[in-house]
C-alpha cells in the first residue's frame, strides 16, 4: 500500500439546512457523505450524519474496517469542538 493517497470531494453547503459531500476521485469506488441539521430548540440542533464509502481494493477495505469506529469518533469529536469553538 501507498504511504499515502489523496482524494477529492465535491462538498456542497445549503445553509442551516444540510453538508453534502461527493467522491471527486481517489483510491475509493464511490463517497457519499452527508450531514443535515434539524431545528432543536434555541441556539441548537439534531445532527443526522450519512456517510457512505468504499475503496477500490477489497483487502484495503477490510483492513479499514478496524479502524473506521476510531476514525469516525475522532471526526465526530473534531466537528463538536469546531462548533464549541464558533458558537460556545
Amino acid at each position: 500500500f501507498p504511504s499515502h493517497d489523496t482524494f477529492t470531494s465535491i462538498v456542497t453547503l445549503t445553509p442551516r439546512k444540510k453538508i453534502s459531500v461527493e467522491y471527486g476521485g481517489g483510491p475509493l469506488s464511490h463517497l457519499k457523505n452527508e450531514w443535515r441539521f434539524t431545528p432543536a430548540g434555541k441556539r441548537k440542533c439534531k445532527i443526522n450524519f450519512m456517510l457512505d464509502f468504499d475503496f477500490r481494493s477489497r483487502l484495503f477495505s477490510k483492513l479499514i474496517g478496524v479502524f473506521f469506529d476510531r476514525a469516525f469518533l475522532k471526526m465526530m469529536s473534531a466537528f463538536e469542538q469546531r462548533a464549541k469553538n464558533l458558537y460556545g
